[in-house]
């Protein structure tokens, strides 16, 4: 029952798209994007799948230093120009960890599936030689969108990834292999009911 049970509640893991969906990925040819100093080095465009937009996450790299001043800020916007983010989030240069998926997680955001929206990662304090990184791609392997470092375009793709809830539909069509149509979130339903009575008779 604890191996169903478990099997179970991973179908209703967060939904994942973008380059670094699975990460670490040793099939994923990255380097570093340069080092990002300032305001917006670092820009991706990227176009959400769907509504619900509840988390983002980026590849860093330290190039092995440790213990720089400063913070490194990621921001989540509808246009660059604009100064209201949809996203912020802050953390100190020194606590970031090499080759780390950063995930950022938020409330679900509304009206933003097929929108061209900006991910920009930048480190205002930072310095030549005393800043960290981005990874990204070799090739374009996300062309929905495009990758700019200080305000050029880069070859390539960030490392990132886009998260979203995984709805009871799309749960029960995982459990069910999509077979019973609108009947599939009521099956899913009685399942996990089912599993969960059975669990409390066992640790009775």
């Amino acid at each position: 029952a604890a191996v169903i049970s478990w099997q179970m509640l991973t179908q209703f893991r967060p939904r994942v798209e973008g380059p670094a969906a699975r990460w670490p990925n040793p099939g994923f040819e990255a380097e570093p994007v340069g080092e990002i100093i300032g305001p917006a080095a670092v820009i991706q465009e990227v176009v959400p799948d769907a509504d619900g937009l509840s988390g983002i996450g980026v590849v860093l790299a330290t190039y092995g230093r440790s213990d720089l001043p400063g913070e490194v800020i990621i921001r989540l916007k509808a246009n660059p120009g604009y100064a209201e983010d949809l996203v912020t989030y802050r953390r100190p240069l020194a606590e970031v960890k090499d080759g780390e998926l950063l995930k950022v997680k938020f409330g679900p955001l509304s009206g933003v599936a097929g929108r061209r929206l900006f991910l920009i990662i930048e480190s205002p304090g930072a310095a030549r030689g005393r800043a960290i990184t981005a990874l990204r791609s070799k090739a374009d392997v996300y062309p929905a969108g495009r990758l700019f470092f200080h305000g050029r375009p880069a070859p390539g793709d960030l490392a990132f990834s886009l998260e979203y809830p995984r709805s009871l539909p799309e749960a029960a069509s995982t459990l069910t292999g999509g077979r019973f149509g609108l009947l599939g979130p009521l099956l899913a339903a009685a399942y996990v009911a089912g599993v969960l009575s059975l669990l409390g008779l066992i640790t009775r």
